[in-house]
């Protein structure tokens, strides 16, 4: 079960009268729990079998590793506002290591 705070917080009475964990997302001002909730509720889940299409996309995202993000993605149109898709993504380096692009 997650409860989910509004403003402040959880009632106090509450945290002393039953056994809960308090999970923090982060360090921000949210309008209410509900959404803190959501992410925690697909964070989860991401990890259940059969829930995605490919289970071993949720234990090799980025955070699996010892760094917090990945490497850069890119996605169509190969040039967008004068931007390009690095080279190296067509000749398949970033297939070959894991990394999908363009």
């Amino acid at each position: 079960m997650i409860i989910c705070g509004h403003y402040k917080g959880v009632d106090e009475r509450i945290l002393e009268l039953y056994p809960i964990d308090e999970v923090s997302i982060g360090d921000f001002v949210l309008t209410g729990g509900e959404p803190a909730a959501w992410v925690i509720i697909d964070a989860v889940l991401r990890l259940v079998p059969g829930v995605m299409g490919n289970f071993e996309s949720a234990v090799d995202d980025s955070f699996a590793d010892d760094e917090l993000l990945g490497a850069p993605d890119y996605t169509r149109p190969a040039e967008f506002r004068g931007l390009r898709v690095p080279t190296s993504c067509y000749r398949g380096t970033m297939r070959r290591s894991g990394n999908t692009a363009a």
